[in-house]
């Protein structure tokens, strides 16, 4: 209702505006425009002036053509532009419809005719072939930002567009969230990871650093959007600074005249079709099948124009503009969540409901429920009666809802707020003709709920308020020298709360004035982090499984960034120079990663000292596990969470010579160099840690107890340094524990040779070599899992009574690190185009697009088990299974059969998984890329891109362990990328549909003309599909997963076979050609088939076929303004598109046996499908 009234309100002020206000269109940032002057002949006119304006933007710029005939005009806004050229002897020459898009060279020859300066001719037409460059690139126009039907109004959905795009997320892109979620951009650009792009909006990064173009910290509004421009292969020296995609986003701004647009859209789910598995459901709950609930409204407004002060300042408005805008989104979606909670009785301490010989007893309550034993003397409660202590009372209270179906009965459809808001304004001065400054400052606020665990008393409350500006500021010191420089700052604050809802019975989930549980760390019971109820799990001899999570409570982070660039552009002769350079300074404060300092309580009912009941066990107090975490500083406990204080700084410079050799061949060489800094801790002392293996002394280390946990007192642990633990920064370690690498040197070539000279066909190419960040060493990949010691988390067992004291004892963990020298990834891009102008305004390319990567992050455990491990003494397991009594014990036996934990036979006992971050990682890519776009001509617009293409690494994220089996030799899992797609076909259109458009009766032209249809066509195939083939109660020999054996025929063969739950349903491939390994194979002997016969990625999944349509009618109001409605539509067909794929086999699959039988109901089917078809209203008032 809210966003109703504001729409209502916005249309209302920007009509009234509109009345006395006129609106053409408006334009944006940058581009270049440069050519030949010439004569009839041929021949170069030197020193001919050349004038080009934007008459919207109130820019001209001057300039003259050099001997050689050549002229050039960079850093100049986007838009409309006139070229007007003359010179003694000849007419004066004007060339207008010149369209510059953001982030193109565009070159326009002028020729000049013989006659007077007075006399003028005026030629009209645009030049849309690329002949400046060999860079592959796309420009996203005005029109197709404006005219798409984008679910969730998401500029992200727009990159799929163009060729050599592989999304990992398939266009459904949910409401937006800053800094991280499901707004990212988890794409794959021409083979790079989807880590690896770079953003810009009007020149200013806004990367939450390190995760590159996937987190942004603000998310521009489509109709703040002016274009933007996706560079995806062998782009220039001056473009960096990751190898992946370079979108540079363009704003709008103001023109000389006003415009505005107000706007509202609106999804709900009595508009939508249903999901295809809960509609095919045989036995739906409740009868009938659940649709899950969703509002959604997304509404705004923008006005632009002049500032100008009438008879007074900026008169003929050519001097500053202003663009404001300010958009609000609501999102609500139900999740249902469904399950069993303690009775009303049980709640009381009343467990007679499951004593078959009471009055009470009830068989729904009774299943699964034990009778509770009094643990000191053996025998059942008095009457079934529990005594509740305070402590337990509060957390039942707090976090455990109140049956609602049946007795035991619980299920909730929350919906939860997800809100977001944008303001945005951007101010535009021409200060002369050779000076220009512009800023933008954009703030946002996201704050939404999500639950945690199986119940929703408690739910984390997240609030993201985020900020970024920029500042561009150019001056033209001559006619063929430009400095421009740009300075931009990037912030988002995110902040978590656990809270109560209406579902917690005690409508609070903060430990109350009686709490008197005991704590480990002192600290924790006054720090404010610890506050919060703890997070529970009771099962065990009760009817349900309660596990509510109160998660992160009073946590904040921080993330800010700052960018300074300075370009040089200097034109001489025949050549372009550009000489640049680029800093930023990273800073982060957060929190790393752990246990809850506010305590983390297990009941399961297991062990002498228990009821046998774990909410019986809750209420006495007989504690089966307790944990706790804290932050420590200079070694005490400080309570809460452990924090860090990242940093980074990164230097570039470039160099960049485009080089017109001749009429028809530019040279593109260019030179780009890095000097990124060490990801580092900045707290001082510094908190950073590391690990030099050659210091690691097995002798040394704590010795383990039976449950693997240290037995204090018997040697070093990860509390303090030493033992190949090392502080950075100190005794010549470097700071981060990384050294600063000084050999990013980036070479960079690409040509462009126009084959007839009449900018209608052109082949181009290019080949360049870029580098990476390093995602891997960054502060969130690193320090927030990185080496100890940052924090505590020690565990208690078999505690009795809440107030009883506690000393924790600590256990193995585990750590990221990395070797000290700071190698970073390297990517070789190629590519060859040809690229051809059709009749009828249609263009056409044809592209082989490459890239071969060495050296990227990839994880590796240098803590795994060593193959062949044959006997290993280890006293404390002394007597046990698959030891003798002296503690030899059979290592490979008793991983296979998942006796122990591999603490006690790792390399680096003390430690579980040691990910020690190399760049070790190889990738390549090889792709037929095809681009069709039919400029608008007969009131329609359209563009097809065709990628083909195989990516192929042993690595396709090297943030994070992929699940490979074993790191002694990754050869083995050299296969298909995660994101391998080997077709995809992308189709856009926009049409003004001719009904009476020409019709000379308003009535007609404007009741029932005006009608415009555009859309959205994707096929895709799919993604590959990863198996695993685990054996309950088993592990292979170094304590990891398996992979399946592969049987016969194994491929994708589809059939629709009956399945339980669903009825008839696609199997995508026949389960009987794969099998359980052998038990032979679980052994870490090296032997053939060890782990598996199955290789990594070797089946892809279903694929999509997706239609998006929009039907819109425009009606023209009163001069210069319009009405839009919009009826958008998202698999518009209702297509059926599936997804997830059950693949793999059941745990009690015999040795050796196919994949099929009862173990392993619905294998090879399909478990998912894309969202149906979903509807979209939109309505739209400009002017």
């Amino acid at each position: 209702m809210r966003s109703s009234i504001a729409f209502g309100k916005a249309v209302a002020s920007i009509a009234a505006l509109a009345l006395f206000l006129s609106a053409p269109g408006w334009s944006q940032d940058q581009g270049m425009i440069g050519g030949l002057v010439t004569d009839p002949t041929g021949a170069v006119v030197a020193n001919a002036k050349v004038i080009v304006a934007n008459r919207q933007r109130g820019f001209t710029r001057e300039t003259t053509s050099n001997a050689e005939g050549e002229y050039s005009v960079a850093k100049v806004p986007i838009g409309d532009y006139e070229i007007t050229a003359e010179a003694a002897g000849f007419q004066k020459l004007l060339r207008t419809g010149i369209k510059l898009m953001v982030g193109q060279t565009i070159r326009v020859d002028l020729q000049l005719s013989v006659g007077e300066v007075t006399q003028e001719v005026t030629v009209t037409g645009n030049v849309d072939i690329v002949t400046q460059s060999g860079a592959v690139s796309s420009v996203i126009t005005e029109s197709q930002v404006m005219n798409l039907n984008l679910n969730g109004r998401n500029w992200m959905s727009l990159t799929t567009l163009v060729p050599g795009v592989a999304p990992m997320n398939e266009n459904n892109f949910n409401p937006v969230r800053a800094g991280f979620g499901s707004s990212q951009l988890i794409v794959s650009f021409s083979g790079s990871r989807v880590n690896d792009s770079n953003v810009e909006v009007d020149g200013g990064n806004i990367n939450n650093e390190p995760g590159g173009g996937r987190n942004n910290v603000i998310f521009p509004v489509v109709d703040s959007i002016a274009e933007f421009n996706i560079a995806t292969s062998t782009y220039g020296a001056d473009v960096g600074k990751r190898p992946g995609a370079a979108i540079q986003i363009a704003t709008k701004s103001g023109t000389t005249s006003f415009h505005g647009t107000a706007y509202e859209f609106v999804r709900n789910d009595k508009m939508d079709a249903n999901n295809f598995f809960l509609n095919r459901q045989i036995n739906p709950i409740g009868g009938k099948p659940f649709k899950q609930p969703l509002k959604w409204n997304i509404f705004g407004y923008n006005l632009g124009g002049p500032v100008t002060i009438p008879g007074i300042y900026n008169t003929d408005r050519t001097k500053t503009f202003f663009f404001w805008s300010q958009s609000w989104t609501r999102f609500r979606e139900g999740t249902v969540l469904s399950g069993n909670v303690p009775s009303q009785r049980m709640r009381q301490g009343d467990f007679s409901e499951c004593d078959t010989a009471s009055p009470n007893y009830n068989a729904v309550v009774a299943s699964g429920c034990r009778l509770p034993i009094d643990p000191d003397t053996k025998l059942p409660f008095p009457g079934n009666q529990v005594p509740i202590d305070p402590n337990a009372a509060a957390m039942l209270n707090g976090l455990i809802p109140l049956p609602n179906n049946g007795p035991v009965g619980y299920i909730s459809a929350p919906s939860l707020p997800n809100d977001w808001r944008q303001e945005n304004i951007r101010i535009d001065q021409n200060i002369g003709n050779n000076t220009r400054l512009f800023g933008r400052y954009t703030q946002e606020k996201h704050n939404y709920n999500y639950t945690n665990g199986n119940y929703d008393a408690a739910v984390s409350r997240t609030d993201f308020p985020t900020k970024a500006a920029v500042v561009n500021f150019s001056h033209g010191f001559s006619p063929n020298l430009l400095n421009e420089f740009v300075a931009s700052f990037a912030s988002v604050h995110i902040n978590f709360d656990a809270i109560a809802t209406s579902s917690s019975p005690a409508g609070s989930i903060r430990k109350p004035s009686n709490w008197t549980a005991t704590t480990i760390f002192a600290a924790n019971a006054t720090n404010a982090q610890a506050q919060v109820l703890p997070v529970l799990n009771v099962s065990g001899g009760v009817p349900f499984s309660a596990n509510p999570n109160t998660s992160l409570d009073k946590v904040k982070s921080r993330h800010a960034s700052l960018n300074l660039k300075d370009n040089i552009i200097y034109h001489v002769s025949r050549h372009t120079l550009k000489f640049g350079v680029f800093f930023l300074d990273w800073h982060s404060y957060g929190y790393n990663g752990g246990n809850a300092p506010q305590g983390t309580y297990t009941f399961n009912g297991t062990g002498a000292l228990t009821t046998g009941n774990g909410l019986a066990d809750m209420y006495l107090g007989r504690i089966t596990q307790y944990s706790e975490a804290t932050g420590v500083v200079g070694g005490v406990p400080e309570g809460g969470w452990g924090t860090y204080r990242g940093r980074m700084k990164d230097f570039e410079t470039y160099f960049q010579d485009d080089w017109n050799v001749s009429r028809r061949l530019t040279l593109n060489l260019g030179l780009r160099y890095a000097r990124r800094g060490p990801w580092h801790e900045g707290s001082n002392p510094t908190r950073d840690s590391g690990f030099i293996p050659e210091q690691y002394d097995a002798s040394r280390e704590a010795q383990l107890n039976i449950r693997s946990f240290f037995i204090p007192g018997t040697g070093h642990n990860y509390t303090t340094h030493g033992n190949g633990l090392v502080p950075c920064g100190e005794n010549g370690i470097p700071v981060g524990c990384l050294t600063t690498y000084n050999k990013s040197i980036q070479p960079r070539f690409g040509f462009a040779y126009d084959m007839g000279g009449a900018h209608k066909m052109v082949i181009r190419g290019g080949y360049g070599i870029f580098t990476d960040t390093g995602f891997s060493r960054s502060p969130g990949a690193v320090l927030a899992y990185g080496p100890p010691p940052y924090g505590q988390a020690p565990t208690v067992f078999d505690i009795q009574g809440y107030t009883t004291p506690r000393t924790g004892l600590l256990g193995p963990t585990g750590f990221r690190a990395f070797p000290m020298e700071g190698i970073r990834p390297k990517i070789h891009q190629f590519n060859l185009t040809i690229e051809r102008e059709l009749p009828g305004n249609n263009i056409v390319s044809v592209a082989y697009v490459g890239s071969r990567s060495r050296d990227l992050d990839r994880d590796s455990d240098i803590n795994q088990i060593p193959l062949n491990a044959g006997t290993k003494n280890v006293p404390a397991l002394a007597g046990t299974t698959g030891c003798d009594a002296a503690g030899n014990c059979d290592v490979q036996d008793i991983m296979i059969n998942a006796r122990r934990s591999s603490a006690f036979f790792v390399p680096f006992r003390g430690y579980t998984v040691m990910q020690w971050v190399t760049n070790s990682a190889s990738a390549s890519y090889n792709s037929l890329q095809v681009n069709y776009r039919k400029r608008m001509g007969h009131g329609l617009s359209f563009q097809a891109a065709y990628t083909w293409s195989h990516a192929i690494d042993d690595s396709s994220d090297g943030a994070f362990l992929t699940g490979v089996d074993d790191w002694n030799d990754l050869s083995r899992w050299r296969g298909n990328s995660e994101f391998d797609r080997r077709h995809i076909l992308q189709i856009n259109y926009v049409y003004e549909l001719p009904f009476f458009k020409g019709s000379g009766n308003k009535f007609l032209k404007n009741g029932l003309g005006g009608w415009q249809l555009s859309g959205i066509t994707s096929f895709f195939s799919g993604i590959p599909i990863n198996f695993v083939c685990n054996h309950s109660g088993n592990r292979n020999g170094i304590g990891k997963s398996m992979k399946c054996n592969t049987v016969g025929d194994f491929g994708i063969s589809k059939s629709v076979e009956a399945h339980p739950v669903f009825g008839p349903t696609l199997r995508w491939f026949d389960p009987s050609t794969i099998a359980m390994a052998n038990l032979s194979q679980f052994r870490a002997d090296n032997a053939p088939g060890m782990f598996g016969t199955m290789g990594r990625n070797t089946l892809h999944g279903p694929g999509r076929n997706n239609w998006d349509i929009a039907l819109m009618k425009n009606f023209s109001l009163f001069e210069g303004s319009t009405l839009q409605f919009r009826l958008e539509t998202y698999n518009t067909f209702n297509h059926t598109q599936y997804q997830g794929i059950q693949a793999g086999c059941g745990g009690t699959t015999p040795y050796g046996a196919p994949c099929t039988g009862a173990q392993n109901v619905g294998n090879g089917m399909v478990t998912s499908a894309w969202a149906p078809r979903q509807v979209q209203l939109g309505l739209k008032f400009m002017f």
